[in-house]
């Protein structure tokens, strides 16, 4: 069974699929993410200086 070629010349399987748009407010949920990211690393060198704390007593 031959390979379909497209127009660019190319498997008609290994065209990749156009870019969709970005969602309708995604620079907000982009900033909210970051700010839940930026919380957590908070909370993880909090909690790692108070084990180093620890353990230098």
């Amino acid at each position: 069974m031959a390979a379909t070629l497209s127009a660019a010349g190319v498997k008609s399987g290994k065209i990749p699929k156009p870019v969709e748009p970005p969602k309708p407010g995604w620079k907000a949920e982009a900033e909210a993410k970051a700010e839940r990211q930026g919380q957590k690393a908070a909370r993880w060198i909090e909690r790692n200086n108070a084990r180093e704390t620890d353990a230098g007593a």
